[in-house]
C-alpha cells in the first residue's frame, strides 16, 4: 500500500469513528454495554491505548523513542485488561481528550514516514508481532480498528443511531 492511500484510509476511518462517537447519546457513554461490561468510555480508552502503542512502536522504530510500548509481549487479552484497569477511573472528558491527542500523534508519525519506511519490514526496527510491513500494523490500529468497534457501537445502539 502506498503512503497516500494509507493516509486517505486512516483519515476516512477517523471520520467514520468520529461519526460513530457522535451517534452515542451523552447519557449512554458510561453505560456498560460492550463485552466485559465495558462502557463507550472504556472502548474509547481502549482505542486510544492501541493508537498510542502503534505510535510508540513507530517512534521506536524510527529511533525517536527510547523504549517500546507498555506491556509489549503480553497476550492481547491481558494487555487489553491492563489498559482497561489503567483507564477505568479516568473521567470521560479526559479519555476523549487523550484519544484525540493520541490519534493526532499517531497520524503525525505516519505522515513523517517515507514510503520505504511504511512498506519495507526491514526499514524500521519493529517490535512485537513482526507482522509484515509497518503499514499493516498501522492499518490494524487505525481504520481497521475503528471499523471493528464501529460495528459494535451500531449493534449496541440497535442500528437506530
Amino acid at each position: 500500500m502506498d503512503k497516500d492511500r494509507l493516509l486517505q484510509e486512516m483519515v476516512e476511518g477517523r471520520i467514520r469513528w468520529d461519526e460513530a462517537l457522535d451517534s452515542v447519546p451523552d447519557d449512554r457513554m458510561l453505560e456498560p454495554g460492550f463485552e466485559g461490561g465495558w462502557s463507550m468510555k472504556d472502548v474509547i480508552a481502549h482505542v486510544s491505548e492501541w493508537e498510542g502503542v502503534a505510535a510508540t512502536r513507530l517512534e521506536f522504530g524510527l529511533d525517536q523513542y527510547a523504549t517500546g510500548p507498555d506491556f509489549e509481549g503480553m497476550e492481547i487479552d491481558e494487555r487489553n485488561q491492563r489498559y482497561y484497569e489503567r483507564n477505568r477511573e479516568r473521567p470521560l472528558a479526559d479519555v476523549i481528550e487523550r484519544e484525540k491527542g493520541t490519534w493526532d500523534r499517531f497520524l503525525a508519525v505516519v505522515e513523517s514516514m517515507s514510503e520505504e519506511q511504511l512498506t519495507d519490514p526491514a526499514a524500521l526496527k519493529m517490535l512485537a508481532d513482526g507482522a509484515g510491513a509497518p503499514w499493516e500494523m498501522i492499518a490494524g490500529n487505525a481504520h481497521e480498528h475503528f471499523d471493528e468497534h464501529i460495528e459494535q457501537i451500531h449493534d449496541w445502539l440497535g442500528g437506530d443511531e
